[in-house]
């Protein structure tokens, strides 16, 4: 359980002040945030862009689930903002214990990934869990390293990163009809005609994700 590239803008007149009022106006949005995770703010543009990228891969656009006339469905929205809330609290730990994903460690993560699997996903998404696998084995060895006397069915890393997870301040904007439920630590939707528990994952990838099996 560590890429989404395209904006959205609408189409303008040929009247320069229109232009200029509206290109005014997308500017401010791009930097409006559409996600703030411990106070980490995601633009309305990154997270629309990093959406758009998720659809190009066949196996999310394929879904229904995620993706109606062409656009992100809030319930894929709600994925990504589960994977988006664990990058930050993996940073956050990584920082917290003075560690860091070496290249080293990206390419060990990389080969307990399924390759097939991760040439399907776009590359932000790849990177991304590349990142937060090796992040996570990191994290397990410096505690486990740390706390020589527990129990080793109980994972300290897996235990810390869940806590984290639910205790994390998390804010959507409305509009992308998801919110956040601090008592699952996962992502809901809320304004969706689909039927979505927070739970499923946008395709086989995220479970193979350090905590894909754990969280909920």
């Amino acid at each position: 359980m560590s890429p989404r590239s395209r904006s959205i803008f609408k189409s303008i007149g040929a009247v320069v002040a229109v232009a200029l009022s509206v290109v005014a106006t997308q500017g401010c949005r791009s930097q409006t945030p559409a996600v703030v995770v411990n106070g980490h703010e995601v633009s309305m543009s990154v997270l629309e862009a990093d959406l758009v990228g998720l659809l190009e891969a066949e196996a999310i656009s394929a879904n229904p689930e995620f993706i109606s006339n062409g656009r992100p469905t809030p319930a894929l929205t709600a994925e990504w903002l589960n994977v988006l809330v664990a990058q930050q609290v993996f940073v956050a730990a990584l920082a917290e214990h003075d560690l860091q994903v070496t290249d080293e460690a990206r390419d060990a993560a990389k080969e307990s990934m399924d390759p097939e699997l991760l040439k399907a996903l776009p590359a932000k998404v790849a990177e991304t869990l590349n990142f937060q696998t090796a992040a996570f084995t990191i994290l397990s060895q410096a505690l486990a390293s740390e706390n020589p006397g527990a129990d080793p069915a109980a994972d300290p890393a897996v235990v810390l990163v869940e806590e984290r997870i639910k205790s994390a301040s998390v804010k959507v904007d409305p509009r992308y009809g998801v919110t956040w439920d601090a008592e699952t630590g996962n992502a809901a939707v809320v304004a969706a005609p689909q039927v979505h528990d927070g739970r499923s994952s946008i395709i086989p990838a995220i479970p193979t994700s350090p905590l894909g099996a754990t969280r909920g």
